[in-house]
């Protein structure tokens, strides 16, 4: 078996034109395979469908997670299609099998702590300190996506009420309202923290730089 694989190898070193990196990743994952069915005194000719369910079952025992056990099932499927192509086996014994369901993890979030120590970072004596609070406070209260914030218009704010505009409507705040009312009452130094107090038109944009 190890002169079939070395082939295999070759196969799509040469012909495919894989990168070695995945080249290597093949004869490792095969390595495994290979021991496995040794210790089962299985030869090649012989192995069956549950001889791989069995060897991927070791994987699992071994604590590798499901994206890893699936990319050695890819390594077996491409294996086993050369060595049927080649006579070596009477049939494929991955053709059934099913690729392991691949648990997505769950996106990082941050604690209460840090989201208040987060709040805390602008200078509220500058525009773009006020500027970055109201962001903050924005995304902070209404779950908008930052490509979503940066793309708010002055008309999309509804001050006395204290929500915006979106597909997504949501509410400010107390906190996010008045500090959008504090960059709008901010003297004009330099670049504005808010278009709305140069030119309070609904097109404009909300925030800038």
């Amino acid at each position: 078996m190890e002169n079939l694989i070395n082939a295999f190898l070759s196969y799509e070193r040469i012909e495919k034109g894989l990168a070695e990196n995945t080249i290597m990743a093949y004869g490792r994952d095969l390595a495994k395979f290979l021991a496995f069915l040794s210790k089962q005194k299985r030869a090649l000719a012989d192995i069956r469908r549950d001889d791989v369910v069995d060897f991927l079952a070791s994987l699992y025992q071994k604590k590798l997670d499901s994206r890893s056990v699936a990319r050695h099932l890819v390594t077996l499927r491409n294996f086993f299609r050369f060595a049927v192509a080649e006579g070596a086996v009477p049939a494929d014994p991955t053709l059934t099998l099913e690729s392991p369901k691949i648990r997505r993890s769950l996106p990082g979030y941050l604690r209460l702590e840090e989201v208040d120590r987060l709040l805390e970072q602008p200078d509220l004596r500058t525009p773009f300190g006020v500027r970055d609070k109201a962001m903050l406070e924005v995304l902070y209260s209404t779950g908008l996506r930052v490509s979503e914030l940066v793309g708010l218009r002055v008309g999309d704010l509804e001050m006395k009420m204290g929500c915006h505009r979106q597909r997504r409507q949501g509410a400010l705040g107390a906190s996010g309202t008045q500090s959008h009312r504090s960059g709008a009452e901010l003297p004009e130094r330099g670049p504005l923290a808010f278009v709305a107090q140069a030119a309070p038109r609904a097109n404009y944009a909300l925030f800038v730089h």
